[in-house]
């Protein structure tokens, strides 16, 4: 005869291994790849793309502002170089020097314009960097001590194994049979205590047959409602 007390202390047991496993399931899934610093990873991708853009458009404003100078040095030459007399070429220089240093001056500001963005994006380039390794720091001391924990569940858990073994043992094959399929199929709880004639596997009253043949023990009960073993100890 199958004590239904030895299927509850092997649900204990069982509950105890999931548990852990759990646990050690958590742990192992550290070791993946952190999706923050792969985040971060591809942010410092499209900054250092934008960095090789603004640092490509920088060099053509200079190269446009250092042009320009050289004209207004060019012009300012000839106008102040006392060669030039004639009223009218003197006119059309000054024209031409003022021409120059307004478009001069609207170069100057989109370099400045342009060296602020490229402050900017080496700041948030900096910024990330930092991050990543701050992260990746963080991420390896985690993985190290979840490395630490899985090793002491595993030792649980192994150990616990043994008390399983031990455990199923005076259990006959037909009722560990009906545990192991009601623990499938039932979140993993097969047997379910019973308090005030209630199951509390399903929180539903049981008649007052089927709970007086679970009190007794002479045989394996099972909820009505539920399908669970019922255990009234």
């Amino acid at each position: 005869m199958v004590r239904v007390a030895d299927l509850f202390a092997l649900q204990e047991v069982d509950s105890q291994i999931d548990a852990l496993q759990r646990t050690l399931d958590e742990l192992r899934g550290r070791g993946e790849e952190n999706e923050e610093i792969e985040a971060a990873e591809h942010r410092l991708v499209e900054l250092d793309a934008q960095r090789a853009e603004v640092e490509a458009e920088q060099r053509q404003a200079q190269y446009e502002v250092d042009d320009l100078r050289s004209q207004v040095k060019t012009v300012e030459a000839k106008l102040y170089g006392g060669s030039i007399t004639n009223s009218k070429e003197l006119r059309d220089l000054q024209r031409d020097q003022e021409s120059i240093q307004k478009r001069l001056r609207e170069r100057e500001e989109q370099l400045l314009d342009v060296m602020a963005r490229m402050e900017e994006i080496r700041s948030q380039i900096y910024a990330t960097q930092s991050a990543i390794e701050t992260g990746r720091a963080s991420w390896e001391r985690e993985r190290q001590e979840a490395s630490v924990r899985a090793a002491e569940i595993e030792q649980q858990i192994a150990t616990l194994n043994d008390r399983r073994l031990r455990a199923a043992t005076p259990i006959d094959p037909a009722s560990l049979a009906l545990y192991d399929r009601l623990r499938r199929t039932r979140g993993g709880r097969a047997v379910a205590r019973v308090e005030r004639g209630a199951c509390l596997g399903c929180r539903i009253a049981l008649p007052s047959n089927v709970f007086q043949k679970a009190r007794s023990g002479a045989t394996l009960v099972q909820c009505s409602s539920c399908e669970r073993i019922l255990f009234v100890g």
